[in-house]
């Protein structure tokens, strides 16, 4: 791994640790749980809040996302240690 990658995921682990970043995830699963599918008057309204969902889901997923990023280059880094 690089120090530019260490950086990287030492930088994330500090933001997740922090109330802010808990106080963003809340508001992300209020904002998810506040799209309803059913209301949607016509296809594009569908379309506009599937789009909502997914991006509002991209951005709850982040922290797993970047956890199994290190994780992957950490077992990348221990198999070529062998």
């Amino acid at each position: 791994m690089t120090e530019a990658d260490k950086k990287f995921f030492e930088d994330a682990r500090d933001l997740f640790l922090t109330t802010g970043w808990a106080n963003f995830k809340a508001e992300l699963e209020v904002a998810i749980n506040q799209i309803h599918v059913a209301n949607c008057e016509d296809e594009k309204a569908f379309w506009m809040a599937k789009g909502r969902f997914d991006i509002l889901s991209q951005l709850l997923g982040y922290e797993n996302a970047v956890q199994a990023a290190e994780e992957s280059h950490e077992e990348e880094d221990d198999a070529s240690d062998l």
